[in-house]
């Protein structure tokens, strides 16, 4: 199963600012099922931060073969991960975030 289980603000990426803790954001659950599946979350918008952060999503299952994720920034394609549980992204004030998750194994 793929679920985003966490998502963390860590470190200041520049910028100038001091505060580097986002306000607090909620994505809608995704899950795969079945054999092939995929899905996105909702789009959630970054504030409360003054700098630029790097954010962490933690995955509930380890992405490998035929299991990924990628980010989108500003609906923007900006990375992907084809391993282990965790993706970064650099983020800044008022710019929106989505995931999307794919799974082409059996759960």
């Amino acid at each position: 199963m793929l679920q985003l289980t966490q998502l963390i603000g860590f470190g200041s990426g520049g910028g100038g600012g001091t505060d580097a803790t986002p306000d607090a954001i909620g994505f809608t659950d995704v899950s795969d099922t079945g054999i092939t599946a995929s899905g996105f979350t909702n789009n959630v918008t970054v504030t409360g931060i003054d700098t630029t952060i790097t954010l962490r999503v933690t995955v509930s299952a380890a992405m490998g073969s035929g299991r990924s994720m990628a980010v989108y920034r500003n609906l923007t394609f900006v990375g992907s991960a084809a391993s282990g549980t965790t993706l970064d992204v650099t983020i800044t004030n008022g710019q929106t975030l989505t995931y999307s998750f794919t799974n082409t194994q059996e759960a």
